[in-house]
């Protein structure tokens, strides 16, 4: 039992971290997405760290769609788990 508690801890951190880089990828394609419906535009240029980089609109919603669905199977796999830790615990 304590070997198995041990892989749900190890899986459970590597989700949560997959969660973490997921969301934040998520979060910064929205942004982009956001500055390009202000400036009602179809592709954008950004420079970050002296690289210039061209985003366009369709790619950006694929991709946007894309990281959604990685973050709900990611959730469900957290969730579920959770549900096995807590099982594993108490049997």
């Amino acid at each position: 039992m304590q070997i198995l508690e041990q892989i749900i801890s190890i899986i459970g951190a590597i989700v949560i971290l997959f969660l973490i880089i997921f969301i934040w990828k998520y979060l910064k394609y929205q942004k982009i997405l956001r500055k390009m419906n202000k400036a009602e535009a179809d592709e954008i240029t950004i420079t970050v760290f002296f690289r210039v980089k061209t985003y366009y609109r369709f790619v950006l919603k694929k991709k946007i769609r894309l990281y959604k669905l990685i973050l709900l199977i990611l959730l469900i796999i957290f969730v579920i788990l959770l549900a096995i830790s807590g099982g594993v615990k108490y049997a």
